[in-house]
């Protein structure tokens, strides 16, 4: 869950590492094991701070659901005076410039969609499951709890059985 490209700073500048956080948790859900597609939700808050945060800078109530606030991205698309074309286009151009291994690339560029949530509009970027361990450039994650980290080593080995076991 992030809840947008923007800092939540008074300049809202973009959020330059939040691309490279965004390609690295693609990489850790791919890893996670074949088994099952998982997800990544732009405009969605996982902390209540940066709810309230948001809801000073630009005035929006977010929707709560269990831990998660449903902020939506139509308030970043008001701020940079673009279009959610255009907004969506921005994470596309970075998967594309990515060095996400194949095909975990192409299918997540294909699966990435807006949707709507009580007036909310949310980006879905779908993470398909994988038959083998994925890379972002010579660099592989996964996922631990809510955390994207990159494993090396004996994880790495670990990782690997994973997939050779599910064949």
């Amino acid at each position: 869950f992030k809840q947008g490209l923007l800092r939540l700073s008074i300049d809202r500048t973009y959020d330059t590492d939040l691309v490279q956080r965004i390609l690295e948790t693609i990489c850790g859900v791919a890893n996670v094991g074949p088994e099952g597609n998982g997800f990544i939700f732009i405009g969605v808050a996982d902390k209540e701070q940066d709810s309230e945060r948001i809801q000073q800078l630009d005035g929006i109530v977010a929707t709560r659901i269990g831990q998660r606030y449903v902020v939506g991205i139509d308030r970043e698309v008001k701020v940079l005076k673009t279009k959610t074309e255009t907004y969506v286009e921005k994470i596309l151009g970075a998967i594309r410039a990515a060095d996400l291994s194949e095909p975990l690339k192409t299918q997540v560029l294909s699966k990435i969609d807006v949707v709507e949530y009580r007036g909310k509009t949310v980006v879905r970027i779908t993470v398909p499951a994988q038959q083998q361990v994925s890379f972002l450039g010579s660099d592989a994650f996964t996922r631990q709890n809510s955390q994207t980290v990159r494993v090396q080593g004996k994880q790495l080995l670990a990782l690997h059985d994973l997939f050779q076991n599910r064949k």
